[in-house]
């Protein structure tokens, strides 16, 4: 039986450490379209959430407007969710998974920039790399990675505001 556990162990371990190099693989291309689009970015940060903890962000854009909050998902397959349901569903190869809805999460680093710096606009956006598809149609408030410049490109065409360069030096 120990035997048993400690292979069971390793397993657990290997698949770990292979979700979190795919996930920073993700993170890694969307850092890398941001840098395309030639504005301040900031990557893999720990705020304050306003309820005593932390929370990570993937990436925070700053804008003429305001500060963007990205979240990156780099999964593979069909996707389907609702911006409303607490679950989206992953197909792939056949199988169902469940995933957690990521506008909710991102939500939660909206609402972490907005305590921290209420005087700038904050806004969120989850990314999906191009390893994933949308069948039924890509849900508001998510870009594919393919799209993120075309669909960030109103919110990069407002007029400067002053309080978002004191906010960004803040943050």
């Amino acid at each position: 039986i120990p035997l048993l556990l400690a292979g069971l162990a390793l397993r657990l371990l290997r698949r770990a450490r292979l979700v979190r190099a795919r996930g920073a693989d993700g993170e890694r291309q969307v850092a890398a379209t941001l840098a395309e689009l030639g504005r301040p970015a900031l990557h893999d940060i720990l705020i304050p959430d306003g309820r005593g903890g932390l929370t990570q962000i993937d990436h925070v854009l700053q804008l003429p407007g305001g500060l963007l909050a990205l979240e990156t998902k780099h999964y593979q397959g069909a996707i389907d969710g609702e911006p409303d349901e607490p679950n989206w569903t992953q197909r792939l190869g056949g199988r169902h998974f469940t995933l957690p809805n990521p506008l909710r999460q991102n939500a939660g680093h909206v609402r972490a920039l907005q305590r921290l710096l209420p005087e700038a606009a904050v806004c969120g956006r989850v990314v999906f790399t191009d390893a994933a598809h949308f069948p039924t149609g890509v849900p508001e408030g998510v870009s594919r990675l393919s799209s993120l410049p075309a669909d960030l490109a109103p919110l990069l065409a407002v007029p400067a505001n002053d309080r978002v360069a004191d906010a960004w030096r803040r943050l």
